[in-house]
């Protein structure tokens, strides 16, 4: 067993095994009031998959991703990729700059209160000045996680099929600016 660290991740040994513990991600420090969050990288969940009716399940996606992730919060030095040969995140990891804060509420049947609150708390985060990292739930989290800016942002969204198109559910999201989602937010192409 490596030799735990004196500060960051993992102090704990019992942490080593991925099915121990409360899950976070990464095993990351848990914020349960985002008024005492002091992280440079804030993980939030937004539980949600009411723009899937059809197949649902996605709404489980942010428990299954921080499950998943307790298999590789286990080393003080960052997270290494063998590919490129180096380590990722180490400083955030050895200096605990990064934070789960839990999951947006999420009111089921109620998407404009659901959203409204994935809105609220992922601003929250940026008040704190967090970078958020938002695991869905489904595609539609988009939304109301791009109106929370008031700057210019980059957007990440993985998805199994790109699906931004001129016409989702009256939505048309390839231009956040036409919809209104966010003034500052550049066109994008699928």
């Amino acid at each position: 067993m490596p030799e735990l660290p004196e500060k960051g991740l993992n102090r704990n040994p019992r942490s080593y095994a991925p099915f121990v513990g409360i899950p976070s991600f990464l095993r990351s420090k848990i914020v349960s009031e985002v008024g005492e969050l002091d992280a440079d990288i804030a993980v939030m969940g937004a539980p949600t998959d009411e723009g899937s009716p059809y197949m649902p399940g996605s709404r489980f996606g942010p428990r299954g991703i921080r499950d998943h992730s307790m298999r590789f919060g286990v080393y003080p030095d960052g997270f290494y990729d063998p590919e490129q040969k180096r380590s990722f995140l180490a400083y955030e990891v050895a200096n605990d700059r990064i934070a789960d804060v839990g999951d947006a509420d999420i009111l089921p049947t109620n998407v404009v209160d659901s959203f409204a609150n994935i809105t609220d708390l992922t601003r929250s985060l940026l008040d704190k000045g967090a970078l958020p990292v938002v695991l869905g739930g489904d595609h539609a989290i988009s939304y109301p996680v791009v109106r929370a800016y008031s700057e210019p942002l980059h957007v990440f969204h993985f998805d199994a099929h790109m699906d931004y198109a001129p016409f989702v559910h009256g939505l048309e999201y390839t231009t956040a600016t036409r919809s209104g989602i966010s003034p500052t937010c550049p066109p994008s192409r699928a």
